[in-house]
């Protein structure tokens, strides 16, 4: 899931919760002074971290300072291998990729989502991402057998949490950290750094669901329920900013066959073409051609890159129920508890600027492959 996102008011105790078109959303990307993002995913091909990922990548307004893989949609290793793909296909070779957490921060988290899920399903339960099937231990054979081809990227070896305190340190006051999966890395560096997130410019999340009903669950979102304890901790921290594009806003935007077929024909770059039609939602699609599917980490990604995507929005308290005993285990909420923070809850956003920011990455590597062939 890129940059300056939302101008705070400088009195938080005087926030209230209130729903708002917030005039200090109202800023035109700075060009001139890209905005400094670290990208932390359960990396999928093409919808939805993909893409957001190659949204990132192409703005002009955003430097990615790095991409850090945890286990959520897929296993991290797998995400790496993914990542380098989409990479590659960007003609990015300078941005480090780091292979994060593999299991949520509870010790035996796995061993009972699955059950979880299927004991108490939501609408969208069939999805259980990594848990679905066996582990992918090695990012460079998932690579070949998947890709028929070796890659010409590799990850840059060592901690994710390290690599994130370290961006934090590097660009203090500048980094947006973008969060697009579970939350463990992230919350490993807090618990490794106390008072880490004062160096964050923001955090952004996908994640959660606060007004409507979960999509893993009834009462919960995937990130959120794949790791909770990552999730409090993170929303429990004071970030001088939090950002949230929850299933709240997700919802709004959504994509069909048509959309995805027009996509598909505009693309002439083979490789791209490969990831839309390797995404999951392709074959979704093919079974299924009266289905639609949300963008979920697309949002995130086109609201870190321009503000003004944002049409509406809720200042107010959150909090996750991080309890397993407790029946709604990785539910978000609003609450009045003042020692928890501030978070800005995306409610409605522009979708049409969003399709477009999608069509311009189509559009500029269909460019580049151009360009090649001359």
């Amino acid at each position: 899931m890129k940059s300056h996102l939302f101008i705070v008011l400088l009195i938080l105790p005087l926030l209230v919760a209130c729903s708002c078109n917030d005039d200090n959303d109202n800023v035109t990307p700075d060009t001139d002074n890209q905005s400094k993002v670290l990208i932390d995913t359960d990396m999928v091909e093409g919808f939805d971290d993909g893409m957001a990922l190659m949204m990132l990548l192409s703005a002009t307004n955003v430097d990615v300072v790095g991409v850090t893989t945890v286990t959520g949609n897929t296993w991290v290793q797998e995400g790496v291998a993914y990542a380098i793909r989409q990479m590659e296909i960007c003609r990015k070779d300078s941005v480090p990729i780091i292979v994060g957490s593999e299991y949520p921060l509870r010790e035996g988290r796995l061993s009972t989502l699955k059950n979880e899920v299927l004991a108490n399903p939501g609408p969208d339960y069939r999805w259980l991402g990594a848990v679905e099937y066996d582990r992918v231990d090695d990012w460079r054979n998932f690579y070949v057998e998947h890709y028929g081809e070796q890659p010409s990227l590799s990850p840059t070896y060592g901690d994710a949490a390290d690599f994130i305190i370290s961006m934090l340190h590097k660009y203090p006051g500048e980094l947006t950290l973008l969060a697009i999966g579970p939350c463990t890395n992230i919350a490993k560096a807090l618990m490794k750094e106390p008072g880490v997130e004062r160096l964050a410019r923001e955090i952004v999340y996908m994640g959660g669901s606060y007004f409507i009903g979960g999509n893993t669950t009834p009462y919960s979102e995937y990130n959120v329920f794949f790791d909770p304890e990552a999730t409090a901790l993170c929303l429990r921290t004071p970030f001088a900013r939090q950002t949230i594009a929850s299933l709240d806003v997700c919802n709004n935007v959504i994509m069909d066959k048509n959309r995805y077929d027009d996509m598909c024909s505009k693309i002439k770059d083979e490789r791209l073409l490969q990831i839309f039609h390797n995404c999951f939602h392709y074959g979704d699609f093919q079974e299924h051609p009266d289905a639609s599917s949300c963008i979920w980490d697309v949002i995130s990604a086109a609201v870190t890159i321009d503000r003004n995507i944002v049409k509406s929005s809720k200042t107010v308290r959150v909090d996750v129920q991080d309890d397993p005993s407790k029946s709604e285990y990785g539910r978000t909420f609003v609450t009045d508890n003042t020692e928890r923070q501030y978070a800005r809850l995306l409610t409605d956003v522009d979708a049409d600027r969003i399709w477009d920011m999608v069509y311009k990455v189509i559009e500029s590597r269909n460019e580049i492959e151009k360009n090649i062939r001359r």
